[in-house]
């Protein structure tokens, strides 16, 4: 079972009666990635922020687990703009609004953005992850295994980032 502060995947959102549970176990420091192909998943993020308006993560969710896979960026990017709103220092969703520049194919800006993020946090592994594939896009090979490899190694360091299975 996941741990306080751990992050956790939940790839069956669906309801999200698991996602709920597996929240209530890693607490406000842990992360949780829900994932779903569910036709109706949706429908249920819209529900979650008609219910709490306020909670940045559900935003955040919806924008990057929903929109995005749909090519919905500019809705996705509005998401984002207002969880940045709610919550200006969450490195996860600043994080998410680099990740949604790069699929938008807006490297230079996405780059730009994952910057931001490890000026707050150097060793934040997803925000390097995707800087390196920024620096990939842009045929900057050095760099671009540069920020991967410390991607990996942040990522071994930091344990609360390790996925494993839930029970």
């Amino acid at each position: 079972a996941p741990e306080p502060g751990e992050t956790a995947v939940d790839c069956t959102f669906g309801g999200g009666g698991h996602a709920a549970l597996i929240a209530g176990r890693i607490g406000p420091t842990g992360t949780l990635d829900a994932i779903d192909r569910d036709p109706a998943a949706e429908e249920r993020f819209q529900r979650a922020i008609r219910l709490a308006p306020g909670y940045a993560t559900a935003r955040q969710w919806y924008a990057i687990n929903c929109l995005t896979p749909l090519m919905r960026f500019e809705e996705a990017a509005a998401e984002l703009r207002t969880a940045l709103e709610l919550d200006p220092l969450s490195l996860p969703v600043s994080t998410s609004l680099a990740i949604l520049l790069f699929y938008s194919r807006d490297t230079a800006a996405a780059a730009d953005q994952c910057r931001r993020v490890l000026e707050i946090d150097p060793d934040f592994p997803l925000a390097r992850f995707f800087l390196g594939l920024c620096h990939a896009e842009e045929v900057r090979p050095q760099e671009a295994v540069q920020e991967l490899r410390a991607a990996a190694r942040d990522r071994r360091a930091r344990p609360a980032t390790k996925a494993r299975p839930m029970s």
